[in-house]
């Protein structure tokens, strides 16, 4: 568990589930807008920011068998409330509390799975559904990977939506966040 002000990021238990319910509750992409939408039960875990016990930000991670026998997939069903950013700014380090605080969490429980694992981020190729994904593979992803965190690794049709494959360069993630951070 970390915490950063009112804060506080840490994996979900099932006793989250009323938590995450009342999260769907408010949400209008339609992949998040129910436990089963947003596949709670499918997906191996989940990584979640609380402000004030409610859920502001949530995100999941799985392995990907379809991609290699070391791959996870990071920041599934990735949702967080408007209004609850870590800041202002072009640097997405500090604004965005997926990308630097839950996914830490994330890439911390796969390589407790395997050491040897290889992690990703997928977005949707399409702007299809209504979520964020098509807008961060378009722009999001090409920073990150400018900065050398990200490297577009394929397309490919996961679970029958095309998707950019963008797979994660771990140190300069972690470099990368630390130069954000003391900057």
């Amino acid at each position: 568990m970390e915490k950063l002000g009112k804060l506080t990021f840490r994996f979900a238990t099932n006793n989250d589930k009323s938590l995450v319910e009342d999260f769907c509750k408010l949400q209008k992409d339609n992949n998040n807008t129910s436990l089963e939408k947003m596949k709670w039960d499918w997906c191996t875990i989940w990584t979640i920011a609380l402000y004030e016990n409610k859920i502001v930000s949530i995100a999941g991670a799985h392995e990907l068998p379809e991609v290699s026998p070391n791959a996870y997939r990071c920041l599934f069903r990735g949702a967080q409330l408007p209004g609850y950013t870590l800041g202002t700014g072009r640097d997405i380090f500090k604004t965005g509390i997926q990308l630097s605080y839950l996914l830490p969490l994330q890439m911390k429980w796969a390589k407790m799975q395997n050491e040897n694992a290889e992690l990703y981020l997928s977005m949707n190729i399409d702007d299809v559904g209504g979520g964020k994904s098509h807008r961060l593979n378009k722009i999001m992803c090409p920073y990150l990977e400018k900065r050398g965190v990200l490297t577009l690794e394929k397309s490919l049709n996961l679970y029958n939506v095309p998707q950019n494959l963008w797979r994660i360069n771990i140190d300069r993630y972690f470099k990368e966040r630390t130069h954000s951070f003391s900057s």
